[in-house]
């Protein structure tokens, strides 16, 4: 049949027919005949060629040009002549075409199972609709869970072992992948050792363990496999690194802040001479108003620091951490972090988003120099050049220009004169002392961050010895330096600062694993890429897939 490509020869190998077919209503329906003579008895498996009677089976197939398809299918039944078989009649096997009890032919379920596969269930229901197959998101979520996960086409040697959340904050689970075969080859409930163990106990031919740095994972490839080399993640060892240098810094926000001020003030030094004659020295300088938003901060900043002063008054008095938390209200770590921070933390300032104005800042500076004083009037002519913003952003703006002109060809908003490095929070002074995303910044922003890196360390020598250990292993792990990482340990170890010797002790309480990260090729990149793609599918079904289903479509080579 010329409509339905390879319909003919399906029906054939089962010995069918097309007899013919009517497409006149909202479906094509082909009618098979059948020309069986005999069929064997699925009990005694006894060839009988006697007829006992026939019906036909209704039966879904693919869509013809998104017509939908139902074929009529002739089913013949026979005597079984054995009088030892417990059956008197069977009915013939035409299990290539169709499977018993179903009603839908074996290539239209494995069209909607590579749609679940794909989509899940209520998407890929959606699509099979518009496709011309009419089906339910649970049927095809019951066809995904009758196919199951399919078993590890090899034994797995090398494999990767990462958490993964099931329910974030609350419930975990631990996702194995074979790197040898860059596929995931199990998804486990939970990510404890106990889980882990019972699995690694089925898996004898493991040699390789890939993992990060939690303990739980370590000590099941210790009790399960302890001949198999365990690797850990050089991403995670430098992110371990990354969190003990920023906890350094979580300690010294007064100097985070000097820093910044002592940085600010040598560019306004630098900035001076190109700056237009300076005031006479009786002129008064008006503050500008505060805005509304900016009287709330202010009142909020009096709360929270009237709430730091509150728990150093407490835990001076000999209040233990968890007595203060109690009694005020607060979380251990916000108390313990009021408790060992050297000044109030300030909380960093935000950084300048891109602005509706930022096309219109020339032609404002220009009205500006020319003396226009009309901020409606700039609003109005921005507007005509396709401005999109409201009159307020306009206003707020064109005040800041009163009385100033560009210079050059690029204006800046803000007077050099007044330029300032704010300052930064702990997790973003990481960054800059680590001299990281530099590629992505401008020349004078990375002026701006070694200024206030170089001063930063020199106000603070403790903040200058984690940096300098800090890079020093960043550059033994690029460049694979087992030698230069043996000789690095000890003095990382007997460094004054508390943070990194917790860093270098853990790395000597697992030190086989991570000096294999330094001569071994494997790592956990290809987990994270697996769990990446993990998380995709668990959105796509809105986060509501039981762990059964999620390893079925996991698993799955598509």
């Amino acid at each position: 049949m010329v409509i339905i490509p390879g319909l003919s020869q399906l029906l054939e190998s089962v010995g069918k027919h097309v007899a013919s077919w009517d497409d006149s209503g909202s479906r094509l329906v082909v009618d098979a005949g059948s020309v069986v003579q005999s069929a064997v008895c699925p009990c005694c498996t006894c060839s009988s060629s006697r007829p006992h009677g026939r019906y036909r089976r209704w039966v879904a197939d693919c869509p013809s040009f998104g017509q939908p398809v139902t074929l009529a299918v002739e089913v013949r039944r026979f005597k079984c002549v054995n009088p030892g078989c417990t059956r008197r009649t069977f009915t013939e096997r035409i299990e290539t075409l169709v499977a018993a009890g179903q009603r839908r032919t074996q290539r239209l379920v494995e069209v909607v199972r590579s749609l679940g596969y794909a989509l899940g269930g209520e998407a890929a229901a959606r699509l099979a609709v518009r496709l011309g197959m009419r089906i339910s998101g649970p049927t095809v979520l019951r066809d995904l869970r009758r196919a199951g996960s399919p078993p590890p086409a090899t034994v797995p040697v090398v494999i990767g072992i990462d958490d993964w959340a099931l329910a974030r904050g609350h419930h975990y689970g631990t996702i194995v992948v074979d790197l040898d075969k860059h596929r995931p080859i199990d998804l486990l409930a939970e990510r404890d050792a106990a889980t882990v163990v019972a699995w690694l106990k089925e898996q004898t031919a493991v040699e390789v363990i890939a993992r990060d740095r939690a303990g739980a994972y370590a000590d099941a490839a210790r009790t399960a496999a302890p001949d198999a080399q365990q690797v850990a993640d050089r991403w995670h060892l430098l992110a371990n690194l990354r969190d003990a240098i920023e906890r350094v810094l979580l300690r010294c926000p007064g100097k985070l802040r000097e820093a910044a001020r002592q940085a600010s003030e040598t560019l306004r030094l630098e900035a001076i001479p190109a700056e237009a004659p300076t005031e006479p020295a009786d002129a008064v300088p008006t503050e500008p108003p505060l805005k509304a938003w900016q009287r709330q901060s202010n009142a909020r900043r009096q709360c929270r620091l009237a709430r730091y002063e509150e728990v150093v008054r407490r835990h001076k008095a000999g209040e233990s951490i968890r007595a203060i938390g109690l009694a005020m209200n607060l979380d251990r770590r916000t108390v313990h972090g009021f408790v060992h921070a050297d000044a109030f933390p300030e909380r960093a300032q935000r950084t300048r988003a891109p602005s509706l104005l930022d096309a219109h800042q020339q032609y404002m500076a220009t009205r500006a120099a020319e003396g226009c004083r009309n901020a409606m009037q700039v609003w109005r002519e921005l507007r005509a050049r396709g401005f999109t913003g409201g009159r307020s952003i306009v206003r707020d703006a064109f005040a800041q220009l009163r009385g100033t002109a560009p210079e050059g060809d690029r204006f800046d908003p803000i007077p050099a004169a007044e330029q300032t490095i704010s300052t930064p929070s702990a997790r973003r002074a990481c960054a800059w002392v680590l001299g990281w995303h530099e590629r992505k910044l401008t020349q004078a922003e990375r002026r701006d961050r070694k200024r206030f890196v170089d001063t930063l360390c020199r106000i603070e020598p403790t903040v200058a010895a984690a940096r300098e250990l800090a890079l020093r292993l960043f550059g033994l792990v690029r460049n694979r330096d087992l030698d230069g990482f043996d000789r690095w340990l000890p003095q990382a170890r007997s460094c004054p600062l508390p943070d990194l010797q917790r860093f270098a002790a853990g790395l000597e309480a697992d030190l086989s694993a991570v000096r294999a990260a330094f001569s071994s090729p494997w790592s956990s990149g290809q987990v994270e890429g697996q769990i990446n793609r993990l998380k995709y599918l668990k959105r796509q079904m809105y986060g509501r897939a039981k762990l059964d289903l999620m390893r079925i479509r996991v698993l799955h080579p598509n």
